[in-house]
């Protein structure tokens, strides 16, 4: 079972409840955010990851893994981005401005209003001849 941290959560005598994550394996986006908000944790989380701000750099790194095109390289930096995002997502939550739903929600509407003949609201649909006017 997982721990449900809630922003705040106190862990004290955080040694144990460290081992108690689960580490079995394959990870998915929920332990992603469980584990940063573990790490993010105001009493005994990481100082490091309290004030982590490297957006911009994870994802030049990224570029780069992709221009090399290393599949090993591209896995490991394309992670550090997701990190990235679910690290900001986490920060904004904690303030109440929005959540990791929320960002998931608007960017798969997104992907579906954007993909008129790919999800069904104009079948036929041939192409997408002004880009600009459907993301607008």
């Amino acid at each position: 079972m997982f721990f449900q941290a809630d922003p705040g959560t106190s862990w004290a005598g955080s040694i144990a409840a460290c081992m108690e994550y689960p580490h079995n394996r394959p990870y998915t986006a929920d332990d992603l955010v469980r584990i940063i908000t573990l790490l993010r944790d105001p009493v005994n989380g990481c100082p490091w990851d309290k004030v982590q701000m490297n957006f911009l750099e994870e994802a030049y790194e990224a570029v780069d893994a992709l221009d090399l095109d290393d599949p090993v390289l591209m896995c490991e930096e394309l992670g550090d981005v997701l990190m990235q995002v679910a690290f900001h997502t986490c920060m904004e939550q904690e303030t109440g401005r929005f959540t990791w739903e929320q960002v998931c929600d608007g960017v798969c509407q997104k992907l579906i209003e954007r993909h008129p003949n790919i999800f069904g609201t104009q079948p036929g649909y041939e192409g997408i001849t002004d880009w600009d006017a459907l993301k607008n």
